[in-house]
């Protein structure tokens, strides 16, 4: 899987295409999957919209005019879904249209009973489905969303009888709002990197205050570290100073002031800028302090951003395409000191904004956006991703595994840990722990807000290499024990097996989904009797007593034969329930691929989008997990000799 960050910066046109977009373009004609992540999906327009569709899917979105044309023909299907979601009255032409678009037993079900929610959400996932753009794309936008912070706008308007000296006036300017606000965090974002390296050095050696520099010129490592260190609540660092670099992709919600030194003309460079505290898990208004000399371009694009598109105040989809029209409009006025026409300007712009977001929201794919966030959904993933992640289930688990293989693990502060590789660890290699160690945490706040440190989950390369250790590790796989339980009789002795279910299949079947590797526990006694579900395994409770290696051995030297035939006896157990298990599977599989293959059938007599290629994959791909699943094999994982006291 290809994964693009930023998307928006693949450039193309009907007639000339970007490098970066060639590069993508061949690469997605390579790979099995491709995902585009971008907060800006049009900023450059519809056409750059389009191009990054096309990337996904070539064949349903190959030509820009037909593309724009469909997005006209969905207006009267989104006004249709809306009225449904809200339960309005439909008039004759949304009840004929809606007759055309779901499966008759469906619409003949919803006319007789409007008022039922479950028969309203039924129709709704069926034109999502069946008519929805959602198949490639996701658009999750701020008021669907919501739980985003409130935001309050400073102007700072400043005199200089110096016009060649106007760094000064915003140094002085500077010096004192940070003495305002004291030991209150600030972020600090400007155009230029020579900016920031300026502004630290006078910071640190003529007022000797603690400034961290975030710019273009550092390495990845570099920048990471001067999050990191403007992160650290021990480090009491006041004032971050970002060149342009910092307004994308970092995470600075920590923090709730931020200083905008210089505005970038193009007004979705702004909203990225903001976006860096605008964040959901933003706990505090967010505060905009812009300073500007009173008759510079600053001044002109501060009033323009703030009273023509408002964009302190609230993020706008509409901004980009007011840019668009108004650009060379704002440039003239913006490199007119006299500020010539900046109140026209202003006015225009406020009812361009209106007007253009009015007919966005017109427009809009409410499907779309119903498919890109189904909340009870959405609100129960969360809950279960919250549940696994909120557990200390993980760091008590990994600490064994430390211990085990010789890991180092050192305190560093609540929820987090240094690891260093130990002197007497067991493997040369521990994956994932670098020679000059590393810092973990297992807190997903403390990760949002530390960029330096892992983030621990059950899903880290770490945490899934390490199990992969312990599951090929001989060591464990075969142990002795001396156990109490008031089913067995003292002197007694048992084999408890452990057999695995695989099934050896090519990852992009997925039949983990209908068959992971299963385990199968058989406890068989001396007398090979099945005792599998009258003695569980946590009700073995394991004495200290001391074993004596040199008798054990000879005695199981001794009931050698008696010990095969038990190990045969558990065998043949198990493969009966790995047939059942099997057979299970089989029948998931099966029904799972057969209703997707009639949905698909269903949708390629409605949407173009569908291809006949893609109902053919899915008829072979059930034949070809049909056959693997048949194929899996019982494995003999582990065994432990048991005596009873």
């Amino acid at each position: 899987v290809v994964v693009v960050d930023e998307a928006h910066h693949l450039q193309w046109s009907e007639n000339e295409a970007s490098d970066d977009y060639l590069f993508i373009e061949q690469l997605a004609q390579r790979v099995d999957g491709l995902i585009l992540l971008t907060a800006t999906p049009e900023q450059l327009g519809k056409q750059t919209h389009f191009a990054q569709l096309r990337l996904l899917d070539a064949d349903r979105f190959h030509n820009f005019q037909v593309f724009l044309a469909e997005q006209q023909a969905f207006e009267p299907l989104a006004h249709l879904a809306k009225k449904i979601v809200n339960k309005n009255t439909l008039n004759e032409s949304n009840t004929e249209l809606l007759k055309q678009l779901i499966d008759k037993k469906l619409y003949a079900d919803f006319s007789l009973t409007v008022a039922d929610d479950t028969l309203r959400d039924e129709v709704i996932t069926q034109l999502i489905d069946r008519h929805g753009t959602g198949r490639i794309l996701f658009r999750n936008s701020r008021q669907v969303v919501q739980g985003f912070p409130e935001r309050e706008f400073y102007a700072y308007p400043l005199q200089n009888s110096d016009t060649k000296n106007n760094d000064a006036v915003y140094l002085h300017w500077l010096v004192a709002q940070l003495k305002k606000l004291q030991d209150v965090q600030v972020l600090l974002i400007c155009k230029h990197s020579t900016t920031v390296l300026a502004l630290q050095k006078t910071l640190r050696d003529k007022y000797a205050l603690k400034v961290a520099a975030f710019h273009e010129g550092m390495t990845i490592v570099e920048r990471d570290r001067a999050a990191a260190y403007f992160a650290d609540p021990d480090a009491q660092v006041q004032l971050l100073l970002c060149s342009e670099i910092g307004s994308e992709g970092r995470n600075f919600q920590f923090v709730h002031h931020l200083i905008l030194l210089d505005l970038p003309e193009n007004p979705d460079l702004l909203q990225q800028r903001i976006g860096r505290l605008d964040r959901i898990g933003q706990n505090h208004i967010i505060k905009i302090h812009v300073p500007y000399i009173i008759g510079s371009q600053q001044h002109s694009l501060c009033r323009w951003y703030a009273e023509g598109l408002h964009l302190f105040q609230a993020n706008s989809n509409a901004a980009s395409e007011v840019y668009r029209i108004q650009q060379q409009h704002v440039e003239r006025v913006c490199a007119n000191k006299q500020q010539d026409g900046l109140d026209a300007l202003v006015n225009d712009t406020a009812t361009l904004i209106q007007k253009i977001e009015a007919e966005m929201h017109q427009s809009r794919d409410i499907l779309l956006e119903l498919n890109s966030c189904r909340k009870e959904q959405a609100a129960q993933l969360i809950a279960d991703v919250q549940a696994m992640h909120d557990t200390p289930a993980l760091w008590h688990y990994m600490e064994d595994i430390f211990d085990c293989f010789g890991v180092d693990s050192e305190h560093h502060s609540d929820n987090c840990a240094i690891l260093q590789m130990g002197e007497t660890q067991r493997d040369t290699y521990f994956p994932h722990v670098p020679e000059e160690g590393m810092t973990v945490t297992f807190s997903r706040n403390i990760a949002l807000a530390r960029e330096d440190m892992q983030y621990l989950s059950w899903e880290h390369p770490m945490v899934v290499a390490a199990m992969d250790l312990v599951l090929s590790d001989n060591i464990g796989n075969a142990a002795i024990s001396i156990v109490k339980h008031e089913e067995l009789a003292a002197g007694q002795y048992l084999l408890e097996c452990l057999f695995l279910i695989e099934c050896s299949a090519p990852l992009n079947l997925q039949l983990s989904r209908f068959l992971p590797a299963t385990p199968i526990r058989i406890l068989i006694d001396q007398k090979r009797q099945d005792l599998t579900e009258r003695v569980l395994h946590d009700d073995l409770l394991e004495l200290d007593d001391k074993i004596e290696a040199e008798q054990i051995t000879a005695f199981m030297a001794g009931e050698k034969n008696n010990i095969h035939a038990m190990i045969a006896t558990a065998e043949r157990q198990a493969e009966n329930q790995m047939q059942d298990i099997m057979n299970t599977a089989g029948t998931d599989m099966l029904q799972t691929l057969a209703r997707e293959i009639k949905r698909l059938d269903a949708l390629s007599k409605l949407n173009p989008g569908i291809k006949t290629e893609e109902i053919e994959a899915f008829k072979e791909r059930a034949i070809a997990s049909h056959g693997y699943i048949n194929d899996a094999k019982l494995r003999l994982d582990a065994v432990r000799f048991i005596i009873s006291s």
